[in-house]
């Protein structure tokens, strides 16, 4: 990017922004909890007792990247089999996944 001289210019990444988009939009109390949480991707994945209560990124890294693929194709729609194909599973472990 280039920027005129006496102009500024800003990039903002927020944090989990879909998670929390989707959380204000749906109204889900889980989802809304979650997002308010340290890390809603390894809140979910403890939700869904795949780790422990006090497990942390450093902890369980493969788990809480499983279980963020796994948020975001159910975000964006998602079917198992491409979801299997991203997370290197079968279709059936997607599928309960998804479920």
């Amino acid at each position: 990017m280039k920027v005129r001289k006496g102009n500024s210019i800003a990039y903002i990444d927020y944090s989990q922004q879909e998670f929390g988009i989707a959380a204000a939009l749906s109204k889900d109390r889980n989802m809304m909890s979650s997002y308010m949480s340290d890390d809603p991707y390894l809140d979910f994945a403890i939700r869904a007792k795949a780790v422990p209560k006090g497990a942390t990124k450093e902890s369980h890294p493969r788990e809480r990247d499983l279980y963020k693929q796994c948020v975001l194709a159910v975000q964006f729609g998602m079917g198992a089999k491409s979801l299997a194909s991203n997370i290197g599973r079968s279709v059936d472990e997607a599928k309960y996944l998804l479920s």
